[in-house]
């Protein structure tokens, strides 16, 4: 029942094309395209953005100029030191004094390289600002997590250091399992490298179909034009597939009428030049042994030239031929066959020939009107080398078609799965 349409009954009609293999009904307008469907519902592109993707720009500029936590203690440190380097300079403690400046200029400088540091990250690139950003914020939500079962700061502090070491530790399966963002970024990625992999695998099953239908195409014309024999002035006829092309246009003998000649002759008037010799010979009495006297005029003819004299030349009447055709009838139209299209003498070697020509294209036309489709008309789907193309696009359909109904499956990648013996916990 699959070949049979759901309209009218009628069996379906395989088809070849471009883009595949489809099903019609010859009945009605009915059509089966698996093919197209599946890829009208897979032609649609995913999103890979993610929530630092979609963060305004101001937001990242705050965070990539945030200051972290140690670099933050670190300035408190700082301001402590100075206020005891100030107040031992005012109890004149001088040893004191020279310890804690020594103190002061060490962390100062590790200060400035800290905030040197912060402003150079807005010259990174989106990737390592990407990075940046998800440890800050995996940072803001690990220590938010763990005040909901920590009530001391203090004590959130400590089990964040604990999560510290455990991230050191296990490294990237860890942080895949407990770091959303982090997860959320790899997933994406691998979602892009796996999407972007099955469009590749479908437009390559897509190239080959094309390949083959146009290796398809020529071997079914090689195997038409076997049986048309060419007649010139675009006229091709085969009497075993009871079939005429004029002029790119196919009928059937079924269809052909009638073939009959045009042509259009009229006279022409042209100059004929006089050749001297001829004009002095014919005044000489000649015998084929020889001239026997010479004819003297008392007054010359008229046309009479003697060697040193220029020629002369008269009008002579001549048939001309400047159109000859073939009107072909057939039930939908007229097709012309152009034979003559410019003026010919109808004397000419080459007006004979096109003439000839023309016999020759209506008497094979003729005979097409007076003939019938035969019975047995070979089936030029089943000559070898279309069939074996045909064989060719159909499994190449079959495995794209399997390719479209397979669900995506997105896999983690193995470096980060959790490993036998970690534990997370």
């Amino acid at each position: 029942m699959d070949h049979i349409c759901p309209k009218c009954g009628a069996e379906l009609e395989k088809v070849y094309g471009f883009h595949g293999i489809y099903e019609k009904c010859p009945s009605c307008d009915y059509v089966k395209n698996e093919l197209e469907g599946l890829l009208d519902e897979t032609s649609e592109e995913s999103t890979y953005e993610t929530p630092i993707d979609q963060m305004p720009p101001a937001t990242r500029r705050h965070y990539m100029l945030s200051v972290s936590m140690t670099l933050k203690t670190m300035t408190y440190v700082e301001v402590v030191l100075i206020l005891l380097t100030l107040s031992s300079l005012i109890f004149k403690n001088a040893y004191v004094s020279y310890g804690f400046l020594a103190i002061t200029l060490i962390i100062a400088l590790y200060l400035i390289r800290g905030y040197v540091k912060i402003r150079k990250r807005l010259n990174l690139e989106p990737d390592e600002q990407e990075s940046i950003i998800i440890d800050m914020l995996n940072q803001e939500y690990q220590l938010k997590e763990l005040k909901k079962t920590h009530k001391t700061k203090f004590g959130v502090m400590h089990a964040y250091r604990q999560y510290r070491k455990k991230l050191k530790k296990y490294g990237k399966p860890f942080r895949f399992a407990t770091d959303p963002l982090y997860h959320d970024r790899i997933m994406t990625r691998v979602r892009k490298d796996t999407d972007m992999n099955r469009r590749i695998q479908i437009q390559n099953y897509k190239n080959e179909l094309g390949i083959h239908y146009k290796q398809r195409e020529e071997a079914y014309n090689k195997a038409l034009a076997s049986l048309y024999r060419y007649y010139g002035y675009h006229v091709y006829i085969s009497f075993r597939l009871g079939s005429v092309i004029i002029n790119r246009h196919a009928y059937s003998f079924d269809d052909v009428l009638e073939a009959k000649m045009t042509n259009h002759i009229y006279d022409d008037v042209v100059d004929e030049e006089v050749n001297e010799d001829d004009v002095l010979l014919s005044n000489l009495d000649v015998t084929p042994h020889g001239i026997k006297n010479v004819k003297k005029k008392e007054e010359p003819s008229p046309k009479k030239r003697f060697a040193f004299n220029e020629s002369d030349s008269q009008k002579r009447v001549v048939k001309m031929c400047d159109a000859m055709n073939i009107i072909v009838k057939t039930r939908t139209n007229n097709e012309i066959v152009t034979i003559i299209d410019h003026p010919y003498n109808v004397k000419s070697q080459d007006y004979v020939m096109k003439q000839n020509d023309c016999y020759t294209v209506t008497g094979a036309l003729r005979r097409a009107v007076r003939g019938s489709v035969p019975e047995d008309v070979p089936d030029l789907n089943q000559e070898e080398t279309v069939v074996k193309e045909s064989e060719a696009m159909e499994k190449i359909q079959a495995d794209l078609i399997a390719l479209l109904k397979t669900p995506v499956v997105y896999q983690v990648p193995e470096e980060y799965r959790k490993k036998a013996g970690m534990d997370f916990q």
